[in-house]
């Protein structure tokens, strides 16, 4: 393995890798966020279809990547047609994961998960 890497940063150079393992990295980062948001969103008590929907909106922005790149290319920002893009990007998403954040159950008017024990009780109670 030791051989394969030294040829690969012989051909396309040491910068390449660095920028291709940050990027390896920041995509399995990824998914330690989306398993934090599946376990919030259960907690909620969201149904599977409404909880779904909500990955997918979240995961809107990665499947517009491509217009983004070319809007980027093509239009630039004071002269500058990445950094301003990618400045934009980072607070916009900064500002949207902090709000999914703030979202709690009675925000969204979710009922609480079934079997919870104090439910349980109250109605064992109520029942007696």
């Amino acid at each position: 393995m030791g051989r394969s890497v030294a040829e690969l940063r012989k051909a396309v150079g040491g910068s390449f890798l660095c920028v291709c393992g940050a990027v390896y990295f920041a995509q399995g980062f990824r998914s330690l966020a989306s398993l934090s948001m599946q376990l919030h969103l259960k907690e909620m008590g969201l149904s599977p279809a409404v909880a779904q929907s909500v990955l997918t909106t979240s995961a809107l922005p990665w499947s517009i990547k491509p217009i983004y790149g070319l809007v980027s290319d093509f239009v630039p920002i004071g002269g500058r047609r990445r950094q301003p893009y990618i400045l934009i990007a980072g607070v916009v998403g900064l500002l949207a994961w902090v709000g999914l954040s703030a979202i709690t159950a009675r925000d969204a008017q979710a009922p609480p998960p079934p079997g919870d024990a104090e439910d349980d009780a109250a109605a064992a109670a109520a029942a007696a």
